[in-house]
């Protein structure tokens, strides 16, 4: 039986009760006499990202997870995410409201880059299930397992954000990085180099972001294997 939730909030949507959404799902299926045809996850992405708040001078480990998926219904169709690891009791619920769509290697995935425990320490190893539920209740399952090595948070390396004469700059030893822009939900990354990036490239991409908008600065930690992320900050 699954008792803890875990918490999700900004980079991931509200949670809600999985027996109760997919039992509703399954109602109202039968209650139509409807039959549908399941979705299907092609492919499974995950990742560990440690995440800094640099006004409170907090750091947060946070699970990506995103999936490829097909409907025969369409995407549309599509309904809820939900992450399940039995033996820890937790699970957490991505509706399709909420979660993120990316574009990579020619195909669409959706997810979230937040997933975290309650306290924000360390995710569980072991065994992770995804489950992908459409608008009649049918669902798709593909697991993945989490083998983590302890890290000393104090020795990561985050990267910083500056905005001077109208460009925003990573601080930090990167030649290469990303910025996530967020206006209430995420609206795109953009690469950043070393030169940095002009927010009037930004808002060229973005015509309707309002002049004040928050994001976050995003590198790939490759000898640790972690993503590593800072934030929020304003323009």
């Amino acid at each position: 039986m699954l008792r803890r939730r875990a918490s999700a909030r900004k980079l991931l949507p509200t949670l809600i009760p999985l027996v109760a959404a997919l039992g509703a799902a399954a109602a109202a299926l039968m209650g139509t006499g409807c039959t549908s045809r399941p979705p299907e996850i092609m492919r499974v992405f995950h990742q560990i990202n440690y995440v800094r708040d640099p006004a409170e001078n907090r750091i947060v480990q946070k699970l990506s997870v995103h999936v490829v998926a097909d409907d025969p219904e369409g995407r549309d169709d599509l309904a809820a995410l939900y992450l399940i690891n039995d033996e820890a009791e937790l699970f957490w619920t991505v509706e399709s409201g909420g979660w993120l769509e990316r574009e990579g290697e020619g195909s669409t995935w959706i997810g979230s880059n937040g997933f975290s425990t309650p306290d924000g320490g360390d995710l569980p190893n072991g065994e992770y299930r995804v489950l992908l539920a459409d608008m009649s209740g049918e669902t798709a399952e593909a697991t993945f397992r989490l083998e983590q090595q302890s890290v000393d948070r104090s020795q990561l390396r985050f990267p910083g954000a500056a905005i001077r004469e109208g460009t925003i700059t990573v601080t930090g030893p990167y030649a290469v990085a990303e910025i996530w822009v967020y206006d209430a939900e995420f609206q795109r990354s953009f690469r950043v180099t070393q030169s940095g990036l002009a927010l009037s490239r930004i808002y060229a991409a973005l015509p309707e972001l309002p002049q004040s908008f928050t994001f976050y600065t995003y590198v790939f930690d490759s000898r640790r294997e972690v993503g590593l992320v800072s934030g929020p900050y304003s323009s």
